[in-house]
């Protein structure tokens, strides 16, 4: 038995690639750099380079093309989600169907984004394009979700633009459409931002406005400032880390003002190869300052683990855990208590529960 399974450990070495891929599951083990408040729900880092970043910045589409993933997760709910993207003449086309927040939201002190599209029987849909013109790329996303209930019907339009000039990648986004009964009958958004590379070092700003029926008054408003960095330490290990600071505030039209959120995050994360067909990577978030108005929230220090395998041009990756996590995982309520659907140290960490928080197949040409 020994010997078989060494025969098959040394054919997988054969066939396997020694690039990652990165996938929601990489998204929940290193974090966002936003501290939770900002991106949605596994839409990419604001401190380093992810596939997924083209949901912010849909630039990033010439940079990670000829893909086509699908991807399995505990939240929100049992989830699927797929996409790819591909090169046709001088463009790069893509497409992604059912990321459980697809949309910018009304996401709010208490973590939770509204309205319902991250509920079936949504089917949100997103597609990108975009080009290298060499000095610049460029990219343009759409994206779509509706639902139909007796309510109502709840349906969302967003469009981003990104860029990509010498070493500034700007992107901004917004709801062209939002309709949402439960938000007496409409919502905006908006997130305006931008990454700079600096060798290894990438400083970022983003800002972000969300409300509810503008002439109800609730609204809120949240920005932010970040240095990162990615670097590489050794032979086949990798290291990123980034702070940053970001505050939060806003109204509710029932309620008053809600409570400031000022956050100082610090994520970290580290990945090596222990074989040519095998990563294993790692990640810590870390609050240095979490407040509401005057008062500490409660700690959302949070560890995770994960790990892609490699075989010829397909990756297979995952984070471990058995709870939905989210990733955002620094989301507090109003009084200051994490948000169990948003923490991995929540989770059920023992393979007779369940080993695969997210976990993705995912083929290159």
């Amino acid at each position: 038995m020994s010997r078989r399974i060494l025969a098959v450990t040394l054919v997988i070495g054969a066939l396997a690639a020694s690039s990652a891929f990165a996938s929601r599951a990489t998204v929940i083990v290193k974090g966002q750099g936003d501290g939770g408040v900002l991106l949605d729900d596994a839409g990419g880092s604001l401190y380093y380079d992810d596939a997924r970043n083209i949901f912010y910045n849909p630039a990033y589409v010439n940079g990670f093309k000829n893909w086509a993933s699908i991807e399995k997760s505990n939240y929100p709910g049992t989830t699927a989600e797929g996409g790819f993207v591909t090169s046709v003449a001088n463009f790069n086309l893509g497409a992604y169907v059912n990321r459980g927040s697809v949309l910018l939201g009304q996401k709010g002190t208490t973590g939770v984004t509204t309205p319902g599209y991250t509920q079936a029987p949504v089917r949100p849909i997103e597609v990108f394009a975009g080009s290298d013109l060499g000095m610049a790329k460029w990219g343009l996303g759409l994206s779509h979700a509706s639902k139909s209930a007796a309510g109502g019907t709840t349906s969302d339009i967003q469009v981003a633009v990104g860029a990509s000039i010498m070493n500034f990648e700007p992107f901004f986004a917004v709801n062209a459409q939002g309709k949402d009964p439960a938000a007496n009958g409409t919502h905006n958004a908006w997130r305006v931002g931008a990454r700079y590379r600096w060798g290894e070092w990438s400083p970022y700003a983003a800002y972000g406005h969300t409300s509810e029926n503008v002439a109800s008054g609730s609204h809120e408003d949240t920005w932010g400032v970040g240095l990162g960095r990615s670097s590489k330490i050794a032979e086949g290990v990798r290291m990123d880390y980034a702070v940053s600071y970001w505050h939060v505030s806003g109204t509710d039209n029932a309620t008053g003002a809600e409570p400031k959120h000022q956050v100082l995050p610090i994520d970290f994360a580290l990945e090596g190869d222990a074989a040519s067909w095998l990563t294993l990577r790692g990640g810590v978030g870390y609050h240095l300052v979490d407040k509401l108005d005057s008062n500490s929230a409660a700690d959302s220090t949070s560890g995770r683990l994960g790990a892609p395998l490699h075989v010829g041009k397909a990756d297979f990756d995952f984070a471990v855990g058995h709870n939905p996590p989210g990733a955002n995982l620094e989301n507090k309520s109003a009084t200051g208590a994490t948000l169990a659907s948003q923490n991995v140290d929540t989770q059920v960490f023992d393979m007779g529960t369940g080993l695969f928080s997210a976990a993705s197949f995912t083929y290159h040409w």
